[in-house]
């Protein structure tokens, strides 16, 4: 029998190869006597990805003797092995005691062995079931979710789960998250629209007084990604120093002098002007100066007689009694001085006048003459 297993596992290797199988399956009988010759039994696989439904096993088994199959479909992780015999295949009698089963899994890496030490006899069960423990392993994550954003940062997610295979018949749960989460590494930067920065201080004043303007600026921070620029003015200004300015007095023109306050022997005459040109105001300063100028007037010497003049100096146009004669009497125009005697004539009918009929003629604005004797 050992020598028609070794064929088998030879004819395995040659049609498809041992490195390519998915299954290795064992079935040992007993070491006990048993009756049952050239009896076909089969196998079914239960496993995460599929079930294998009572594969024939080949051999002809004996006492304390094992038979190697090799499976190459994968069925996944296997959780249960069903072996079954029908009874009635069997050359002498459907005795036959098998003591364990023993599935290799080798793309996972796993040995699953179940010891049964159990007969299929006539009338019994002819089928038996053989449970493996799977512990769960995770299979692979699926595709990212979309990203919780649609511009800078956001986060998307995928989730894996414990199938591949699943836990079975008290196997572990699968360890570590089944969801993973990443910073979105395509999302573009979000538009930021312009801001704008804080207020300056208000600048100084344009004038102290009468009314100015001050102003302060702010800056348009941004904008970036093609946001919106900044709304609203980057500058704003305000009334300021509104209190009136001080004004200084000034003077205003000289008027004419005054007259004179003697008609000979030195006087004096003044002139004045007023400070409104213009008037000290809100505080301002008066104005500086004299507001009154005097001069002296008529220095000439009067006559010892008590009346006339000597010269015309200071005087008005006109006719002035002389201090030397009272038959003399002084004319004083913008041409100069003339000396003249009396009498004279009239200045408008051309008449002479005597001195004793029109005294006023020689003393006119020279005060009162004795006449000569």
């Amino acid at each position: 029998m050992a020598f028609i297993n070794a064929i088998l596992v030879l004819l395995a290797i040659a049609v498809g190869g041992v490195t390519s199988y998915v299954y290795h399956v064992n079935i040992h009988t007993a070491d006990e006597f048993f009756a049952g010759t050239d009896c076909k039994i089969y196998i079914s696989l239960y496993g995460h990805l599929g079930t294998l439904y009572r594969r024939r096993l080949d051999g002809n088994f004996q006492i304390n003797d094992k038979a190697d199959t090799f499976i190459y479909e994968d069925y996944g992780a296997i959780h249960q092995a069903d072996i079954y015999m029908n009874p009635n295949d069997c050359g002498f009698g459907p005795d036959w005691k098998l003591a364990k089963v023993t599935i290799t899994d080798r793309p996972r890496g796993l040995t699953n062995e179940n010891a049964c030490d159990c007969w299929f006899r006539p009338n019994e069960s002819e089928q038996r079931s053989f449970s493996f423990t799977v512990n769960g392993v995770w299979g692979s994550y699926g595709n990212f979710s979309a990203c919780t954003t649609s511009c800078g940062e956001g986060t998307q997610s995928r989730n894996r789960y414990c199938n591949n295979p699943p836990p079975r018949n008290g196997g572990s749960d699968c360890s570590g998250s089944s969801t993973e989460v990443r910073n979105c590494p395509d999302n573009p930067l979000c538009p930021v629209d312009g801001r704008f920065g804080s207020w300056s201080n208000y600048s100084v004043c344009s004038v102290s007084c009468g009314g100015g303007i001050q102003t302060r600026t702010r800056v348009c921070i941004g904008p970036e990604n093609g946001g919106k620029p900044c709304e609203g003015p980057t500058s704003e200004t305000r009334e300021c120093s509104t209190s009136p300015c001080p004004v200084d007095g000034g003077y205003g023109p000289w008027s004419d002098f005054g007259e004179c306050s003697k008609t000979c022997g030195g006087g004096t005459q003044n002139r004045t002007r007023l400070c409104n040109n213009p008037e000290p105001a809100n505080g301002g300063k008066d104005c500086e100066g004299p507001s009154i100028e005097t001069r002296s007037c008529n220095e000439n010497s009067c006559c010892p007689t008590g009346g006339g003049i000597r010269s015309c100096d200071d005087m008005p146009s006109g006719l002035y009694q002389s201090c030397e004669s009272c038959n003399q009497y002084i004319s004083c125009s913008d041409t100069g001085m003339r000396v003249m005697d009396c009498p004279v004539k009239d200045p408008i009918t051309g008449e002479r006048l005597e001195w004793d009929n029109n005294l006023k003629a020689c003393v006119a604005n020279s005060g009162t003459c004795t006449k000569p004797t």
